[in-house]
């Protein structure tokens, strides 16, 4: 595989959300064609909420977590379902009134949301209340309705 020419010391890259200065040293992107990554390297250390990348990316269980939540919350209508719940608890049967769809296939995407520990669910008397199940999980939601979604003003 041949090198990728590194940034001269000056230059400014803008990769799409990334913006990195023209100070940084050593910066080398490589693109893999064959796979779509992009691995980029700097000498800078980095961190998130104070600990180091290195650390974060040694611990497996963490990722794997991510990875599950992420892929069951990666649904339409399964992400429709945690922005309706927010930080409430409601019946089965006020989620299907929120989301407009059938009540089984409200309770199918339900079970997978349970399965995945992304919510939990009591029973009182005939009816099923879910809620979110990590304060982690809330904090996620608002961030996406930040990003994601429009405000008129």
């Amino acid at each position: 595989m041949q090198d990728l020419p590194t940034l001269r010391v000056g230059a400014r890259l803008k990769l799409g959300i990334l913006d990195f200065p023209a100070d940084w040293r050593n910066i080398k992107i490589h693109i893999f064609l064959s796979t779509g990554k992009v691995s980029i390297s700097t000498g800078l250390d980095f961190n998130v909420n104070g600990v180091p990348m290195e650390e974060l990316l040694q611990r497996e269980e963490d990722i794997e977590l991510a990875s599950r939540s992420l892929k069951a919350m990666a649904h339409p209508l399964r992400l429709k379902v945690l922005c309706i719940l927010g930080g409430d608890e409601l019946s089965v049967q006020e989620i299907v009134d929120a989301v407009g769809t059938s009540q089984s296939n409200i309770s199918q995407h339900l079970a997978i949301l349970r399965d995945k520990s992304i919510l939990k669910s009591r029973k009182d008397a005939n009816k099923v209340y879910y809620s979110i199940n990590d304060p982690r999980t809330l904090r996620l939601i608002s961030m996406m309705q930040q990003v994601f979604c429009s405000c008129e003003k």
